[in-house]
């Protein structure tokens, strides 16, 4: 015998108490849903905790979480009537705030999971973005920690207190993803300012930040405002990868699916179906419950579509199937021209569902709405690091600093077009290389059969060598980060002293830093070399000692 055992559910759980009647119980019904998935933790009891093997866990996660999700994770209700005659649609089928899009640009300074080949610190970063039940992940960037993954993603908002939850993990293969960082954005201030461009320093971590875009977008019954949003999607379209999900949406479809009613017997040797409703516009499908061994299912579930290209000639597609023969019993189809001449585009009747010689009813509500730009109040905010020199995984240097410092330089001097590190990336998606190749040897088998001068390939040969024993120096040297944050012809320069080390002694004492303010010594920096850098760079620079310190 094979099981679960000590299932746990952990989650914000919102309990509604509405509609409020004149007479007792004074409450019409009490509703519980989750603003969110909530996390889930089990045991296996006999025999499958012992055949426990990678993966089955995770999928066994998966599934449950996709079934409290249609029962009770917003935009589901999982409701308990306290009076009779109570139409479930009023208090389950719920309307839409507006459509929330969020673009995850880039990050910066991030946590150095992994230790690779040179005793360089790198991470191969991914962010897992959590939005009601919906849940979306960027592409992994390898070996990098500021990563650019030029992500967005669109999904319904129901209510203002909901938030966009972002966690910053690194891959890893074979093994559990490290955690690097997570950071929270309220729906309410996105709703209130229409659009929010920031830097947000990542929480429970020591160093990190990301670079994220959300705008919103009202939803309403006309179609006055779809050539601007429209134009809109276009230029979206121009700017991101369109083949991962689709975005830039124009409209939405809402179905909330009741009930059927009688549905006819397939074969009597069958006995009852096991219905289950599928839905399709376009290229994507939703899928109800099985309801199991009736003719008279009860579903209750709510469906969106987003749009982003509207065709009034576009079809929804409806089709009942029996899961235990895997049969068609019925199926019926509605175009969206049609939606659009109804009151508040809202279709409310029950779907003729027809097969053979037979037809039955299908009690459900589609809607349709098209979004509209509200008037954007643009918020930028340059967020300063929180970096920690705690951390002794921080105190490597990074795999892209030794790239863009040595092997870049020599690659365009040598006539190889392209970013390297972009070049690596591709590699990377293409192939799906596994964890442990840090830095992937045919780059610089590519930049080596340019046909170096001999300089050239000693210099590269020593900057490499250089970086590598930095950390071995008995030298005073101080950790800089140096930033351009203001790319024009007076720029503006972010500089971060991360920790120092090697200072002289005084008196056979390591110097006291709280108690001796004078100076020990400086570092001079050129910021000319820095003006063609795209990303911060992180090295370690010479100290040098005033007189006085020498002295002693």
């Amino acid at each position: 015998m094979a099981g679960i055992k000590d299932f746990q559910l952990y989650g914000i759980l919102r309990v509604e108490l509405k509609p409020l009647i004149k007479d007792m119980p004074l409450i019409g019904c009490i509703s519980f849903y989750f603003l969110k998935n909530p996390t889930i933790e089990f045991n296996f009891t006999n025999i499958a905790d012992v055949l426990d093997f990678p993966g089955l866990s995770e999928f066994l996660r998966n599934a449950i979480k996709e079934q409290i999700g249609k029962i009770m994770v917003l935009p589901n209700k999982y409701i308990y009537p306290m009076i009779k005659d109570l139409k479930s649609e009023e208090i389950k089928f719920i309307q839409p705030l507006g459509i929330v899009r969020l673009e995850v640009i880039e990050a910066r300074h991030l946590k150095k999971a992994d230790v690779g080949m040179l005793g360089l610190g790198k991470s191969d970063p991914y962010v897992n973005i959590i939005i009601g039940n919906q849940e979306f992940k960027t592409p992994t960037m390898y070996n990098t920690i500021n990563p650019k993954w030029n992500f967005i993603c669109e999904t319904l908002a129901f209510f203002s207190t909901q938030s966009i939850d972002l966690e910053v993990m690194d891959e890893d293969q074979g093994s559990k993803d490290d955690f690097l960082g997570r950071v929270s954005l309220p729906i309410e201030s996105i709703i209130n300012d229409g659009m929010l461009d920031a830097w947000v320093n990542l929480k429970d971590t020591k160093t990190g930040r990301v670079h994220v875009k959300a705008t919103w977008l009202n939803l309403e019954h006309s179609i006055d405002h779809l050539a601007i949003q429209s134009e809109e999607s276009q230029e979206l379209r121009q700017t991101y990868d369109s083949t991962h999900l689709p975005f830039g949406s124009v409209a939405s479809l809402l179905i909330y699916l009741d009930s059927a009613k009688d549905i006819p017997l397939l074969a009597k040797s069958i006995g009852e179906p096991s219905p289950q409703v599928n839905f399709r516009l376009g290229e994507k499908v939703e899928n109800s419950i099985v309801k199991s061994f009736t003719v008279n299912p009860i579903w209750e579930e709510n469906f969106s579509f987003l749009i982003d290209k509207f065709n009034p000639d576009e079809e929804l597609f409806i089709e009942l199937i029996d899961t235990k023969s895997n049969r068609k019993i019925g199926d019926s189809s509605l175009k969206l021209k049609t939606l659009v001449e109804m009151e508040n585009m809202t279709s409310t009747e029950p779907l003729i569902l027809r097969s053979y010689n037979y037809s039955f009813e299908l009690h459900c509500i589609i809607s349709l709405w098209f979004s509209t730009s509200p008037k954007t109040k643009q918020i930028k905010m340059i967020v300063q690091d929180e970096i920690s020199s705690l951390d002794h995984v921080d105190n490597l240097p990074a795999m892209e600093d030794l790239v863009k410092g040595t092997v870049e330089p020599i690659a365009k001097i040598s006539g190889l077009e392209g970013d390297v590190i972009e070049m690596s990336q591709q590699q990377h998606r293409q192939k799906n290389q596994e964890e442990g190749k840090n830095f992937d040897p045919k780059i610089l088998q590519a930049i080596l059969e340019k046909k170096l001068s001999q300089e050239e390939s000693a210099s590269l040969s020593y900057s490499i060598s250089n970086a590598s024993i930095a950390t071995e120096s008995t030298d005073p040297m101080l950790k800089i980060t140096i930033d351009k944050i203001e790319d024009s012809e007076d720029p503006k320069w972010e500089i971060i002293a991360h920790r120092a080390r090697n200072l002289p002694k005084l008196h056979d004492k390591p110097p006291d830093t709280y108690k001796n303010k004078s100076p020990i010594g400086f570092v001079e920096l050129q910021f000319n070399d820095y003006l063609d850098a795209k990303l911060p760079i992180t090295q370690w620079f010479d100290l040098k000692i005033e007189h006085n310190q020498q002295d002693e």
